[in-house]
């Protein structure tokens, strides 16, 4: 499907026809009244209110126009009924013109509403059947998986509008909470719990919304490039050798085959994983020129997730496109450097403003099982998620027999976010903990009606 039959138009022009069609039916209906009221009113005083009858259906309305048009045609001599005259009695006439006057009032009235609603600030545009709707103020998560279907590249496209998009990427060596998994390596979220896994983690992680998803798998980049592609690295890429280590790509800009490309993207090298994700940069910049002069190479890739291929074409048709590293900190060492997002919220407030999540602050919330169901809290901190609550910690409860869900406010400071879960959630008994933990605003222990 093409890029631009994805796109809707300028919100004005959108919804148009959306109120003509709420005017002229808004307009038939209270024509309909002010015609009732005025055979009402003749009925009461020219003759007997008639008994009611039955609605008719509208397979009887159809029969009925045909046999009067049938009816016209075959006796057209026919004497017209003659007209009863108009009522004058002044207090007829009163009923029939402020019937009038409020049918007016309704339709002016359901007009301007509908105007103001559909152009409101946090206005969607309509889903069209068939379509994906890009908006402004969406994004989408991409994210390329090597042969263990680890997650090695993940970035978040944002479209800010159609000036401006960025692409933020994230280390795969990011420790982070796997919502239903706890604390992981972000590139380990994809074998967890696949790639909504990833999307959540970072949801959760930022107070983000995400969209949609494109996600490349082993092969996906090379299949899509039919020539060479120019990449300018800033520090050579080196791959271990029974000699050393070789320079496999060095400083500076040179052409790749679509192999070399995707080697460049996936493969750690020698370096460290700051190195790394500076050298996915300048690959995904230079894939993204290609992507955006082919935008069909897109659907190649991104063919499961419409919504997702139809964002990231917005984000590569923006007049500048912007790819950049979240800033990180070295957390730990083990096998992989360990990194954490560094506190920079005037870095994230400038790529993820108009993609934030609407609770401000977002409750901090622990999810706990307190039953046998494996994978149950996954299920309940995506809910959450999804609603812009911050999900610090998932694990087990003291026991696995609770039979109702715990909803436990920590302080009475905490009631009012309590009362928010348990809306979420539609059940759960709310309890209040006098001696707050301080960690989270709300600690839910799951019980067994949360079960579906």
């Amino acid at each position: 499907m093409a890029n631009e039959e994805l796109l809707t138009e300028e919100t004005d022009l959108r919804h148009v026809p959306r109120l003509k069609r709420s005017i002229n039916l808004v307009e038939s209906l209270h024509a309909i009244q002010v015609v009732e009221e005025v055979a009402d009113v003749e009925s009461a005083v020219v003759e007997p209110v008639p008994p009611l009858q039955p609605k008719p259906s509208t397979q009887q309305k159809r029969s009925r126009v045909l046999r009067r048009r049938s009816e016209a045609t075959d006796a057209p001599d026919e004497q017209t009924r003659e007209l009863r005259p108009l009522p004058t009695d002044p207090r007829v006439v009163r009923r029939v013109v402020l019937a009038g006057l409020v049918a007016v009032t309704m339709v002016a009235g359901t007009v301007i509403g509908s105007y103001l609603w559909y152009n409101r600030e946090d206005a969607q545009p309509p889903a069209v059947d068939g379509a994906a709707v890009v908006v402004e103020g969406s994004s989408v998560l991409i994210v390329a998986t090597d042969e263990a279907d680890r997650a090695v590249s993940v970035g978040v496209m944002t479209n800010a509008g159609p000036d401006q998009s960025s692409v933020v990427l994230f280390p795969g060596a990011l420790l982070i909470e796997v919502p239903g998994f706890g604390t992981h390596q972000l590139a380990e979220a994809n074998v967890l719990g696949g790639v909504d896994s990833v999307r959540l983690a970072i949801m959760n992680e930022l107070g983000i919304a995400i969209n949609g998803v494109a996600v490349l798998s082993p092969g996906d980049l090379a299949a899509t490039l039919d020539r060479d592609l120019e990449i300018t690295l800033a520090s050579p890429f080196l791959q271990p050798d029974y000699n050393g280590a070789v320079v496999a790509a060095g400083v500076g800009a040179a052409s790749y085959t679509p192999d070399e490309v995707e080697a460049m993207l996936m493969t750690l090298g020698t370096g460290g994983e700051i190195e790394f994700v500076q050298r996915q940069r300048s690959v995904w910049e230079g894939y993204f020129s290609e992507l955006a002069r082919t935008p069909g190479l897109v659907d190649d890739f991104a063919d499961e997730d419409a919504l997702g291929a139809a964002l990231m074409k917005e984000g590569l048709g923006a007049s500048r496109l912007v790819t950049t590293v979240a800033p990180v900190r070295q957390v730990g060492v083990g096998e992989t450097q360990l990194l954490g997002l560094a506190d920079d919220q005037a870095f994230f407030d400038l790529h993820f403003s108009s993609i934030r999540m609407p609770l401000e602050p977002r409750p901090r919330v622990e999810i706990l099982n307190g039953t046998r169901e494996v994978g149950i809290t996954q299920a309940i901190a995506g809910q959450l998620i999804e609603e812009g609550f911050w999900i610090l910690r998932t694990d087990n409860a003291d026991r696995s027999s609770y039979r109702d869900t715990l909803i436990i406010a920590q302080g009475p400071a905490g009631q009012q976010e309590a009362v928010l879960v348990e809306h979420e959630l539609g059940y759960g008994e709310i309890v209040i903990e006098q001696s707050a933990s301080g960690s989270v605003d709300v600690s839910v222990i799951l019980g067994s009606d949360a079960i579906q």
